[in-house]
């Protein structure tokens, strides 16, 4: 089997790749394509992934909306030189078009309800769209669910084990508290409009967290002058592993902070879009596990860290909601798996 994987976001890069490993051994031909955002061309080079670069996707929405044809052809054009039986991706909407015009079915993977312009543009020609049992949508019968998160796709334990080994490169001591902190630079399609912490409120925090220990920042795009000395500096994909160990995320991103929450560190979580009902995600995470708190409240925030720092048990105890957890969602790499062969080989099979 032919498979297209249109990568267009740093965490489709984990999303896809064990799925991308485990199916060429097992004799198919995987092609990636990816776009030119954040740090996706990084993260596929520390994978030893080959891809076909696609360019800039654009930042700002007349210039998303104009570059849709362009990703379009030059997609269409990979998938029939490819003789691709199947083209897969995370929301991407030149993938769905290109599939579509050359009758190759499309999956689409989905867990952000708030994302309706993309969903507009893509859902009427996919095949199907994959999303997690509780995301708050129905795209009707071609809607497949899951138990669990998109992100058990490479965080789940049968995927990733965290190397020890980044804490001496960060220059934390064993049992030292530190904390990561993530900020978003808000420029994608279903960001418009919303917002995270703004400078003030990001000094506060890194004032207050240093006070309780050493912060590492990781931010898209430029830092204020005066938390520039914060940086992460480590590669890009040692993310997860610097997660795994950290005592606290706080952060005004999304995926990062179900990352953080699945590997068994407190996520602290603000930004505007805290409080939509749809966002089911990060209310399962909530309510159901406890493993995440959001805010719109900086000083609520900073109480809430305040009280999880005064567990002594803190990194145990949320390693035993995450056992709870896995035992209740499955391993979606292993799903995927069985999905794609099971759909699409035999249909191959059928064909031939």
């Amino acid at each position: 089997m032919n498979i297209v994987i249109d990568i267009d976001h740093p965490s489709t890069v984990h999303l896809f790749k064990h799925f991308i490993r485990e199916m060429e051994k097992r004799g198919h031909t995987v092609v990636i394509t990816a776009m030119e955002k954040e740090v996706v061309f990084d993260l596929l080079e520390a994978e030893g992934f080959s891809y076909v670069n696609l360019g800039d996707p654009g930042n700002s929405k007349r210039q998303k909306i104009l570059k849709l044809p362009g990703l379009t052809q030059k997609l269409y054009k990979i998938i029939k030189e490819n003789k691709a039986d199947l083209v897969l991706g995370a929301s991407t909407i030149p993938g769905a078009w290109a599939a579509k015009a050359l009758g190759v079915p499309c999956v689409n993977f989905e867990d952000t309800e708030i994302a309706r312009q993309a969903h507009r543009l893509y859902v009427p020609f996919a095949s199907f769209i994959v999303s997690p049992q509780q995301y708050g949508h129905d795209f009707g019968m071609k809607h497949l669910r899951y138990a669990g998160f998109k992100e058990l796709a490479y965080v789940h334990p049968n995927r990733f084990q965290p190397d020890r080994s980044v804490l001496k490169e960060l220059g934390v001591t064993a049992g030292e508290s530190f904390f990561m902190v993530r900020f978003s630079a808000w420029k994608a399609a279903h960001d418009i409009g919303k917002a995270g912490m703004n400078r003030e409120e990001k000094k506060s925090l890194i004032e207050f967290l240093a006070t309780k220990g050493k912060v590492f920042i990781c931010a898209e795009g430029d830092l204020e002058p005066e938390l520039e000395s914060y940086r992460y500096r480590l590669a890009p994909a040692k993310v997860l592993d610097v997660l795994a160990f950290a005592t606290l995320l706080v952060t005004d991103a999304h995926t990062m902070a179900t990352e953080a929450a699945l590997l068994g560190t407190p996520a602290l979580r603000y930004n505007s879009l805290v409080g939509e009902k749809d966002m089911r995600n990060f209310l399962e995470l909530e309510e159901c596990h406890d493993l995440m708190y959001s805010f719109k409240d900086l000083a609520a925030l900073r109480a809430k860290a305040e009280e999880l720092l005064k567990r002594p048990n803190l990194k145990a105890e949320w390693a035993g909601k995450v056992e709870k957890l896995l035992q209740q969602n499955v391993d979606l790499t292993a799903w995927m798996l069985d999905f794609v062969e099971e759909q699409f080989a035999v249909q191959e099979e059928v064909l031939s």
